[in-house]
């Protein structure tokens, strides 16, 4: 994992190297200070994510808001406060 900037991150960028070829691949990149487009950010509560958009599903640790090409995953571990974001497209 690499943080950028050095000292005081606001990406983390992890890459994943194949065995076989050697390449390299971003596997995943982690924004610390994102906001959802309804204003959702870590550490706000899981229940804002209801009131913020409606129709959700819950899950053991997450709360999912799905649409037809996004899906949008709030985690928390104690099912209190948003700890990660994760958002998912699909490429239909």
């Amino acid at each position: 994992m690499r943080g950028y900037p050095k000292g005081n991150p606001v990406i983390e960028v992890y890459t994943k190297q194949e065995i076989d070829s050697g390449d390299s691949t971003v596997s995943q990149i982690n924004l610390l200070n994102y906001q959802t487009s309804r204003g959702l950010k870590v550490g706000d509560k899981v229940e804002h994510v209801k009131q913020s958009y409606g129709e959700v599903n819950y899950e053991e640790n997450e709360v999912k808001y799905e649409m037809s090409n996004k899906e949008i995953s709030f985690y928390s571990e104690n099912h209190d406060v948003i700890e990660k974001i994760m958002i998912l497209e699909s490429s239909d």
